[in-house]
Order: structure tokens, then sequence, then C-alpha cells
């Protein structure tokens, strides 16, 4: 019985190592949602319904803008070696990507209008644009092999 606690004893530092994820700062998805949602929430200083609101509309609306960004990063995969119609269909795409994404703007705007105002839109739309760029200089300067970290 002694060495099944002894065994067991060791077996458990291993069990928590394979439990944790791949990168220990990586977030998901989800928490990268909550986390821009909250962020627009507090420059917005937004509270109760209307927080709600947005949380509800905004979490939508980012659905769909993660489609439409999947079609576009599948769109410009593997630009090496393709013939000119292949190269123009992907430029094609791309324009129908942007019009689709500023239709995904428009459509949300009237939602978005129903509890904010033009000014807090614009605003939203700043705030959101702080979050992805500040994410993007950090996966930036993770990536660089000479980086604080390393």
């Amino acid at each position: 019985m002694k060495y099944l606690h002894i065994s067991l004893l060791m077996l458990l530092p291993i069990s928590s190592a394979v439990a944790q994820p791949p990168y220990p700062n990586s977030r998901t998805r989800q928490e990268m949602l909550n986390l821009r949602i909250d962020y627009i929430v507090a420059g917005l200083n937004l509270h109760d319904d209307r927080q709600a609101r947005l949380r509800s509309v905004y979490t939508k609306y980012n659905e769909e803008l993660v489609a439409l960004e999947q079609r576009m990063i599948q769109n410009r995969a593997d630009t090496a070696d393709l013939t000119n119609e292949k190269a123009e269909q992907r430029i094609l795409n791309e324009f129908d990507c942007q019009k689709k994404n500023i239709q995904l703007r428009e459509k949300y705007y009237g939602t978005f209008r129903t509890f904010l105002s033009p000014t807090e839109v614009l605003r939203m739309y700043r705030l959101e644009r702080e979050m992805r760029s500040g994410v993007s200089r950090e996966m930036h300067r993770r990536s660089k092999p000479d980086g604080p970290d390393r």
C-alpha cells in the first residue's frame, strides 16, 4: 500500500504538466473576445442594460467577422506558383471579402445604434482597432527571436 501512495504521488506532477495548454500565456478565442468586449465596455463607460446588449450583439458580430476573416486567410494562403487566372480569382475574392466586411459593419451599425449613440459607435470601432493593433504588436514582439523574454 505504501508503494501505491508513493507511485501515485510521483504521477501527480506529470498529470498536471500534461493538463496545461501548449503555450501557458495563450488565450482561447472566447477569452480574447471577452477581453475585447471588456475593453470596449470600459472605454465607453457602459453600465447594466447597455453593457449586456453590447456583449450580446458584439458576440454575434464577432462570430460573423471571424468567419469572414477565416475566408480571407484561406484566400491568401499559398500564393506561390499561381496562374494568372487563379491570381485574378484570388483578387476578386479579396474584393468580395472586403465588400462583405463593409456590409457586415453596416448591418451591425443599425443594431448598435439602437442602444449606442453615433459617437459611441465610432469610439467602439476605435477601441476595437486599438485592441487589435495592441494584440498584433504583442504577437510581433513575442515572435522576435531576440525579444525581451528570450
